[in-house]
């Protein structure tokens, strides 16, 4: 899975898809529905377009300021089961 994230001095806006193209258009498409409930024009975000960050992500790991910090294996070590809806 992966994030595209954008952050501005107002808002924080993420999306996610499958793979980073996935991603990066989901948040293209956000930000013009973003726009066209503030009443901006749909192109707004083009000017902080290369500060569009995309990350890889993983499921059941921990991450940090968007830097993994766990193997995933520590919770299975503590007996955090996953697979149950417990």
């Amino acid at each position: 899975m992966f994030k595209a994230e954008l952050q501005t001095s107002n808002f924080t806006f993420e999306a996610y898809g499958k793979t980073a193209e996935y991603a990066r258009h989901a948040l293209t498409a956000g930000l013009v529905d973003h726009a066209e409930q503030y009443g901006i024009a749909p192109d707004w975000w083009r000017q902080w377009e290369c500060d569009i960050q995309t990350t890889r992500l993983e499921l059941q790991v921990a991450y940090r300021d968007n830097e993994r910090i766990t193997s995933g294996l520590l919770s299975k070590q503590k007996g955090v089961n996953y697979d149950s809806d417990n």
